[in-house]
């Protein structure tokens, strides 16, 4: 990866991103941890929100790390922040990062929330480019094999960008697999007649921009975190049931209920 990228990771990954040194890969990283994790790296300090302590992660015995990585101590910040939003249940993310505190933690929950628009990107690389399951045998096959899709996808993407520039749209607005099928049909027209001009680029790149994503569905309303009481049709059962099955027991039928 280039250089002075930052590496955003979910809980779940938290040990195969902090577990790389970046001293040795110029990169920095903010990961999201678990509650125990970050207990354990606090250790007598209190994990309220506003937190922002300076902590040396260092691997576990049940922490893995990718082939030809350091399993070194990373010296970073652990940071609390409780996010409230008008609606929903306050969430509190437990942040570790090697960025340097000369980024506050406000702009560091901004950059992880911007996780789910690659989350997104890895849905269109695994369902629209077809590399959810790798069909590879060896690991060099499944290297040449993820990256020749990284190329196709990359070339989708760039034409959608191309058509948002030209026509005043968001990327994000388009559809993915829109683009992807107008692409594949020029490339293929463009092998079998050579002499495709610029006009069916153009042509391309305005059919992308119509292709638009389903708006979203109206923002939900906040609502109160409240529930209504609501009486049972039946009242309530006091004492053994088995003496309550005698008591509704009509009067002409024998009763089986031992005394």
């Amino acid at each position: 990866m280039p250089q002075h990228n930052s590496i955003l990771s979910k809980r779940q990954d938290f040990c195969v991103t902090a577990g790389t040194d970046p001293r040795e890969t110029n990169q920095h990283s903010l990961a999201r941890l678990t509650l125990p994790r970050a207990k354990k790296l606090a250790g007598a300090t209190p994990l309220a929100p506003g937190l922002d302590l300076a902590v040396t992660w260092s691997p576990s015995r049940q922490d893995r790390v990718d082939r030809g990585l350091v399993a070194a101590p990373v010296t970073g910040r652990l940071i609390v922040i409780r996010l409230t939003r008008c609606g929903y249940r306050p969430v509190e993310l437990l942040l570790f990062t090697t960025v340097a505190a000369a980024i506050g933690p406000a702009e560091l929950a901004a950059l992880y929330l911007k996780r789910w628009d690659i989350e997104l990107s890895l849905r269109h690389f695994k369902a629209q480019i077809g590399l959810g399951e790798l069909r590879a045998k060896s690991p060099g096959m499944a290297k040449r094999e993820l990256f020749t899709g990284a190329q196709g996808y990359n070339l989708v993407r760039g034409a959608m960008l191309v058509s948002a520039a030209i026509h005043g749209e968001s990327p994000a607005a388009m559809s993915f697999a829109k683009a992807r099928a107008e692409l594949t049909y020029l490339l293929i027209a463009s092998a079998l007649a050579p002499q495709v001009g610029t006009a069916s680029w153009e042509a391309m790149f305005a059919r992308i921009a119509t292709g638009k994503l389903k708006p979203h569905r109206k923002t939900r309303p906040p609502e109160p975190r409240l529930k209504r009481h609501r009486r049972e049709t039946f009242p309530p059962l006091r004492g053994d049931r088995a003496a309550a099955r005698h008591r509704s027991l009509p009067s002409d039928e024998p009763s089986t209920v031992k005394s």
